[in-house]
């Protein structure tokens, strides 16, 4: 089963959904078996520092092959408490030097580390660290999480797919089939939303530990134990914060001779003053 073939504002909403999974065990990162007295003095002693944002540029591949789906570029800032998801469509054209290729061709040509420098040329904003993921990594999340409960409002039915109407249990496989049946992509966030909830929220520090470990094990990444353990106190405090979740969409338009996508300048300097506070 492939991924969707979507345009690029609904692009967004499938990456938010990809990210908010794949990171939920570093970004929801809530210990609550110490007790919740603990934990809000925790929150309310940390001081939000400029060295704790960080920014991970996400890929979705498809299984098996080295071909980027998708690229969104998650902006944790710890100073003003919010979490930013900006999507990319992997035929944004970057040059860098006298070499004008897609992100797509950039990341095929050196992995993720070529991505990243790609979009920082593109956005000319720091990305620290890549994530490359796919359709069964997704899958092994909701898995290890147990599934979610989830109320389906109509039958999904299709060749790959059969799911009745009412109350379900999704587990991963039924989970991933559920968010490729969705073709509004309404509810995918719904889905992830009620997989934070029920899961996510009430991990424990240790499970959550866990559950970084695995994830990481499993991705292309160079994400380190050390970005996530020296941020809990910020993720925390992140967490315990409502409206904390963004999203940007930049704008822009193909051009009609390369195919290429071509970002509108004045919407990246837009997200560059609002999410990273940079001046233009």
């Amino acid at each position: 089963m492939k991924w969707k073939t979507v345009r690029l504002f609904s692009v967004t909403f499938v990456l938010s959904l990809a990210i908010l999974l794949s990171f939920g065990a570093i970004i929801l990162l809530l210990p609550q078996h110490s007790g919740e007295a603990a934990a809000v003095e925790s929150t309310a002693s940390y001081y939000p520092r400029q060295d704790d944002n960080l920014s991970v540029l996400a890929i979705g591949k498809e299984d098996g092959e080295n071909n980027a789906h998708f690229f969104t570029l998650l902006r944790f800032d710890a100073e003003k408490g919010r979490l930013t998801l900006t999507g990319l469509p992997p035929d944004t054209e970057i040059s860098i030097g006298t070499k004008t290729e897609t992100l797509n061709r950039h990341y095929q040509q050196g992995g993720g580390s070529s991505a990243v420098r790609a979009v920082r040329q593109a956005l000319r904003v720091s990305v620290d660290r890549y994530a490359v993921f796919d359709e069964d990594d997704l899958l092994v999340l909701a898995d290890t999480l147990g599934g979610v409960e989830y109320q389906l409002e109509q039958d999904m039915v299709n060749s790959q797919t059969s799911l009745c109407q009412g109350l379900q249990t999704l587990d991963g496989a039924r989970f991933r089939d559920a968010i490729l049946f969705d073709e509004n992509f309404e509810l995918d966030l719904s889905l992830t939303k009620a997989l934070i909830e029920q899961k996510m929220l009430s991990l424990t520090s240790e499970a959550a530990d866990a559950l970084f470990e695995k994830m990481t094990g499993l991705l292309d990444t160079n994400l380190s134990y050390y970005d996530y353990a020296g941020r809990k106190d910020a993720l925390q405090a992140w967490a315990a914060k409502k409206d904390n979740v963004q999203i940007f969409l930049l704008s822009g338009a193909y051009d009609p001779d390369s195919g290429m996508y071509l970002p509108d300048q004045t919407s990246v300097e837009e997200y560059r003053t609002q999410i990273y506070g940079l001046e233009s």
